[in-house]
C-alpha cells in the first residue's frame, strides 16, 4: 500500500526528514517547488531544481537547449551539498525512473537515506509550460513503487 499525505500534513511526519535526500517528483503544476521551499525553510534543507539554472538576476529565462546543463548543475549541487553534510530536497519532474537513478547512486555513495515523494497537486504551472508538454509528461510517467504520494489542496495555493 502506498503511503499518502493530504494537505501539508506531510510536514508533521518528522521521520521523513531523517532522510538526507528528498526527491520530489510530479508534472509541472503539481506543487513540487512549493513543498520543496517549505521543507527547505522548516527543516533547514538546501533546495535544488533544474529550473533554478535558468534564473539570472531574479529573471527566469528558459532555454530548451540548456536542459542537460541545468540537470547537470542540479546533480552537482546536490552532490556537493551532501558531501558537506547538508540535507537536500530536489524538485524536478522525474517522469521516468531512470531520471531518479543518478540521485539514488549519489545517496548510495554517501551512505545516506533517500525518499521519493510524488506530488499530485493540480495547480497552474508557474513557468507557463504548454498543455501539449504537460500531456507528454503525463504520457511518459512511470510510477516508482517506493514513493510516497502527496496530495495538496487547491486552497493551499502553489
Amino acid at each position: 500500500m502506498t503511503l499518502k499525505y493530504y494537505e501539508y500534513s506531510i510536514l508533521s511526519d518528522a521521520s521523513l526528514f531523517d532522510n538526507k535526500l528528498l526527491l520530489l517528483r510530479g508534472i509541472s503544476g503539481s506543487g513540487k517547488s512549493t513543498l520543496a521551499a517549505l521543507i527547505a525553510k522548516r527543516f533547514n534543507f538546501l533546495h535544488f531544481e533544474a529550473d533554478m539554472y535558468f534564473i539570472k538576476d531574479g529573471v527566469y529565462t528558459f532555454d530548451a537547449t540548456k536542459i542537460p546543463l541545468a540537470h547537470k548543475w542540479c546533480r552537482e549541487s546536490t552532490k556537493k551539498a551532501l558531501k558537506e553534510g547538508k540535507s537536500v530536497v530536489v524538485s524536478n519532474t522525474f517522469t521516468q525512473i531512470w531520471e531518479l537513478a543518478c540521485y539514488f547512486e549519489i545517496a548510495k555513495r554517501n551512505s545516506i537515506k533517500c525518499q521519493v515523494i510524488k506530488c499530485m497537486g493540480q495547480f497552474k504551472n508557474i513557468h507557463n509550460v504548454p498543455e501539449s508538454a504537460l500531456d507528454k509528461m503525463a504520457y511518459r510517467w512511470q510510477d516508482y513503487i517506493h514513493e510516497i504520494e502527496y496530495h495538496p489542496s487547491d486552497s493551499q495555493g502553489a
